[in-house]
């Protein structure tokens, strides 16, 4: 039997606009949806939005949020024997994923052009941020135990390495999504890129490249 009591109300209200918001940013972007778009959607009135949430920037916030936890687990179940393993086959997964979800690394492109600056002082960007610091990193976890288990190298920085390979990949699948139709005709490549440049990594990880 479906709860009505209010606060259940206003938790299925402001779920049906957190998933409207998704569906019109991921389809349309965000500079194309607006308040009553995303109203007209629900099947609400605009100003019942803005009891939930202040704006436009506020949505698109816990929209990145939502995104890129879907983003970090097109990792889940890291098999492998060693770390080294786990992370080609973290990486591997990535690269699959991004060719049927360009929707989303567009929305993740346009994002991190409009939020390039200071994020605004609300609520939804403080969360986002919040989200980030405590959010588990499997890339992270990979390298850490594939230095420890001998399969990666032992000489670099693990923190760093690890982020820059997770904003490696992000930033090439927003490249090639966005740019698409110009790489083609000035490069006569696209989405394998991403997929080279994911070997790259691994290559450049492993013990036996290890300086001496």
């Amino acid at each position: 039997m479906e709860n009505n009591t209010p606060v259940d109300k206003k938790a299925r209200t402001r779920s049906a606009i957190i998933d409207a918001a998704q569906e019109a940013f991921l389809l349309n972007g965000y500079h194309k949806t607006d308040m009553n778009h995303i109203a007209e959607i629900v099947g609400i009135d605009k100003r019942t939005i803005y009891r939930y949430f202040n704006s436009k920037e506020a949505l698109a916030f816990v929209i990145w949020q939502k995104v890129l936890t879907y983003v970090e687990e097109y990792a889940d179940g890291e098999d492998g024997r060693t770390g080294y393993e786990r992370l080609k086959n973290i990486l591997r997964k990535y690269t699959d994923n991004m060719e049927q979800n360009t929707n989303i690394l567009r929305f993740m492109g346009e994002f991190d052009h409009i939020f390039s600056g200071e994020y605004p002082h609300i609520r939804e960007a403080e969360q986002f941020v919040e989200h980030i610091i405590k959010s588990e990193n499997r890339i992270l976890r990979a390298i850490e135990d594939g230095v420890k288990d001998g399969s990666i190298r032992s000489d670099i920085d693990v923190s760093l390495t690890a982020f820059t390979v997770a904003n490696l990949m992000i930033a090439m699948g927003e490249r090639v999504v966005i740019r698409e139709i110009h790489l083609k005709a000035e490069h006569g490549h696209t989405f394998p890129m991403i997929t080279q440049s994911a070997w790259m990594v691994l290559e450049s990880l492993k013990k036996d490249n290890e300086e001496g």
